[in-house]
């Protein structure tokens, strides 16, 4: 009987040292957010699976760091190629408005030019030579136009492939976020179980049950961190989606402007 109870106390002095080691890294995890802190428990009972759950849950966070940091560097570079982009769109829009303008000073040159053939037929040559010239002047400028809606075509088209790649980086990210949650819900069962084996235990499983409700809760945060990260990814997906359907539809148009010309 003497032998079995100190096995007992052996046990529970085991159990109690795995269970101080969890609490500890997961008390520095939450005062400094380190997440390549890990607890080095290699033991398959139950404390060593929520120890191997909780690293997995780390590890999983830290990738999703390390992805959105990445996803938010090309963010910021894709939206200042954007910026960019929108910029010279801008000043093709000038530079065609001005080219218009020509065409059609060109064009009314031409019709006066016409009207004054037929007031004074003496001078045909002379102004049919003026109205040819005119003529060409008036191609030229409608040729430039083309150029520069060409140019706005090819400009348009380019952003439309930065969202694209946004839209996928950020289903990517999507999948981690899927990973980890999975995760979290596999860590509060394990958490859960670990809390009815300590109620089993009576006084001697009080503070096992204690780590394990902080598992538990750790593992809920997580999860609802997951899900407003979801909706943001949703979010961002929907925007980029309409964005990508925008500059398609202005693409397009660009070019039938382009064979109008």
């Amino acid at each position: 009987m003497l032998l079995l109870l100190a096995a007992s106390q052996l046990l529970i002095r085991f159990l109690l040292s795995h269970l101080n080691t969890l609490k500890d890294v997961m008390l520095q995890v939450e005062k400094s957010g380190d997440l390549r802190a890990r607890v080095p428990l290699q033991c398959k009972d139950e404390v060593g699976q929520m120890a191997s759950a909780f690293n997995a849950m780390q590890a999983g966070y830290q990738r999703v760091v390390g992805i959105v940091a990445q996803s938010a560097a090309q963010l910021d570079e894709g939206a200042e190629r954007l910026a960019g982009n929108m910029r010279d769109v801008r000043q093709g829009m000038l530079v065609q408005q001005s080219e218009t303008e020509q065409a059609a000073t060109a064009i009314n040159e031409m019709s006066a030019t016409v009207h004054h053939i037929a007031e004074h037929t003496a001078d045909t040559r002379d102004q049919s030579q003026n109205a040819e010239h005119l003529a060409r002047s008036g191609q030229q400028a409608v040729n430039r136009v083309s150029l520069s809606i060409s140019g706005l075509s090819s400009g348009v088209q380019q952003t439309a492939q930065m969202i694209e790649q946004l839209a996928v980086d950020s289903q990517k990210i999507g999948g981690v976020v899927s990973e980890i949650h999975g995760i979290a819900e596999q860590t509060n069962l394990l958490a859960l179980n670990a809390a009815i084996e300590a109620a089993r235990a009576g006084e001697m499983g009080r503070g096992f049950a204690v780590v394990a409700d902080e598992v538990r809760n750790l593992a809920k945060r997580v999860q609802d961190s997951t899900d407003v990260i979801t909706q943001m990814i949703n979010t961002l997906q929907s925007g980029t989606r309409d964005a990508v359907d925008f500059m398609q539809d202005s693409s397009i148009k660009a070019d039938e402007c382009v064979k109008q010309a």
